[in-house]
């Protein structure tokens, strides 16, 4: 469990569960299934290798990195500030957006790269 302010983590591998608190961090879960909740602030979050779960708990303007090929991010809380940052091997053109229930999904192709759990489609600042 990190405290507020701008912390830097990297978990490495490992199936790890990570509290963030408030402030601009910077976090690489690496390789594992991770579990992160993360507080506001203008946090960088990289899931890394696995099936990561990410839970913000209290808004911000997070940037989430999406990967291909390396499993997928499950993000809870995500609002209309966040964005996202393609990571090696993605372009603009090659990322898809899919309505799934209540539930955006990002692919590339048959990859999923991330779901975006509750938040319809049409709502995104797109």
């Amino acid at each position: 469990m990190l405290g507020r302010g701008n912390n830097y983590v990297d978990a490495g591998s490992g199936n790890d569960i990570l509290f963030v608190g408030n402030g601009n961090n910077t976090i690489l879960a690496g390789a594992g299934n991770d579990t992160l909740y993360v507080g506001s602030g203008n946090n960088a979050i990289n899931a890394g290798v696995g099936e990561d779960v990410v839970t913000v708990t209290n808004g911000g303007k997070n940037t989430f990195t999406l990967n291909a090929g390396v499993g997928s991010v499950t993000i809870n809380g995500f609002n209309s500030e966040a964005k996202f940052r393609l990571g090696t091997g993605l372009a603009v053109a090659d990322v898809k957006l899919t309505l799934s229930g209540n539930n955006t999904l990002i692919s590339k192709g048959d990859d999923l790269l991330a779901t975006l759990a509750g938040v319809i489609l049409s709502a995104l600042p797109v």
